[in-house]
């Protein structure tokens, strides 16, 4: 048994030294003398991924609003959901609260948080499209810097690294994230995707944290920023609701899990902390919907998060009058016009019970399934234009920018999903006590928003909410392939 020296936690700054058993045959596990990233080298790596991210996203939003027209993206900057959000922050800054045309009722299936954090840019400096944009270019840089921290502590166990220079994966996923066309291609825009984005990338990174991959409790505030975090993504973007059900049962599973591996003190100790960690998280993931929550009691007279409920988008998504859309966008294609009639009818006979509205598009939802086959052909539509590289009929320009950078990086997250947990598994298999990774963590989120989407609607747009977590496979494949032409 080979011993190591004291290591540093990049996140907690502890030293921490254990014997671990190492396979030299594996190209991509550690080898003898593999040091962790010292002070000096960490700050510099976060200096380059923040300024790398800020620095193209800056660039970008000051090209697309001062280069001639005919350089700038056929999509107006200031696109129909902007319209919306803007006139919501300008309301909420004049003290109109969260209306939009004296509507205080419909416009609530709008997430609030962007509109919120909207006004909160224009007391600073007033309406601006630009400031709006350097704003989202800060969001998109810090977020660049919290996958850093996300990859590398998802590459530890006992704060040790099981690959070949962990923080080199997780400097270059955080680069990748830094410089991807799709990840950057919102920043000009007032649109939420940058914010949403980093709310979520930050609940994962909490997530993570809350993770004991070493005998010793996380800390407890790790719970209630994953809690906190968790309820803003979803004041953000209300499809991120379901995330609290992945929460939830990938710690169970984690503890099961955990408890196959280790003694049964240890099991109790570990299992015990996190299960109280993810109580305090779902208590305070509550305490940050409730404003909202009463906000929609005293509108509709009931607690709901939104007046268009999952329910209601899943029946949508799936009707028997939808047709499938292959696009890289939603155009609601299909018999509009017996759509709108039968979910037009439903509204008005529920429209003072928005619970009752929901049980009904539930029930509506249920009857879908007596067509499987055509449920198949719109969930394949779904799938398709969720992940083809770029919109139907793109220009040159459009396939150079984003469709080429998104294929290699596909080509390289793909076998990356594999490799990482088939060599965590040969690690667990060769070495003692060592535990279940917060990898978990990652593979559940690409799991959610590949379910999500495809049961609901995909479109390239949505694509940017799970490519930063791929991009961390990506990065790992890079890796791999790297060292392993080192070792010939």
């Amino acid at each position: 048994m080979a011993s190591r020296s004291p290591l540093t936690s990049p996140l907690s700054g502890k030293e921490v030294s254990h014997p671990a058993k190492v396979d030299t045959t594996t190209p991509n596990l550690v080898a003898e003398g593999a040091a962790p990233t010292s002070l000096s080298l960490l700050r510099r790596r976060l200096l380059i991924i923040f300024s790398l991210a800020l620095g193209l996203r800056v660039f970008v939003v000051l090209w697309l609003n001062f280069a001639p027209k005919a350089y700038q993206p056929a999509m107006a900057i200031f696109a129909d959901d902007a319209v919306v959000y803007d006139q919501i922050a300008k309301n909420i800054l004049h003290g109109q609260g969260y209306q939009y045309a004296g509507n205080y009722a419909e416009i609530s299936r709008i997430p609030p948080l962007f509109s919120f954090f909207l006004a909160g840019l224009y007391a600073l400096w007033g309406p601006s499209v630009v400031g709006t944009g350097l704003a989202n270019a800060l969001l998109g840089a810090l977020t660049a810097v919290c996958l850093y921290y996300l990859v590398l502590r998802c590459l530890v166990y006992y704060q040790v690294p099981t690959v070949i220079a962990a923080e080199r994966i997780a400097f270059i996923a955080a680069c990748l994230f830094a410089i991807y066309p799709l990840e950057i291609f919102n920043t000009p825009y007032v649109l939420k995707e940058n914010f949403s984005i980093f709310l979520t990338v930050g609940f994962a990174l909490a997530w993570a944290q809350l993770l004991p991959v070493e005998v010793q409790q996380p800390t407890r505030w790790w719970a209630v920023v994953a809690g906190v975090l968790l309820g803003l993504s979803v004041l953000s973007r209300y499809t991120h609701i379901g995330l609290i059900l992945f929460f939830v049962a990938g710690n169970l599973w984690w503890c099961w899990r955990n408890g196959r591996t280790i003694d049964e003190q240890s099991k109790q100790l570990l299992s015990r902390s996190l299960l109280f960690n993810t109580g305090i998280a779902v208590v305070f993931f509550g305490l940050t919907l409730t404003p909202w929550l009463v906000r929609n009691y005293n509108v509709f007279g009931q607690v709901i998060l939104s007046p268009h409920g999952p329910a209601r988008y899943l029946y949508n998504a799936n009707s028997n009058y939808a047709a499938p859309e292959t696009n890289g966008y939603y155009e609601g294609h299909g018999d509009s016009q017996k759509w709108n009639q039968y979910t037009g009818a439903i509204d008005a006979n529920t429209e003072k019970d928005m619970h009752a509205r929901e049980r009904t598009y539930a029930s509506a939802a249920l009857q879908n399934l007596k067509h499987p086959l055509h449920i198949a052909q719109l969930v394949g539509g779904k799938l398709i234009s969720m992940w083809r590289p770029v919109w139907a009929n793109s220009s040159l320009r459009t396939w150079l920018l984003l469709g080429v950078p998104y294929i290699v990086m596909m080509a390289l997250a793909l076998p990356g999903l594999f490799w990482w947990r088939r060599d965590q598994v040969k690690v667990a298999r060769e070495s003692r006590g060592l535990k279940p990774s917060s990898s978990m963590v990652l593979y559940a989120m690409i799991l959610y928003y590949f379910l999500g989407h495809a049961a609901f609607w995909g479109m390239v747009r949505e694509r940017q909410y799970v490519e930063p977590y791929l991009m961390a496979f990506a990065a790992y494949t890079f890796c791999r392939l790297f060292s392993r032409s080192e070792s010939t």
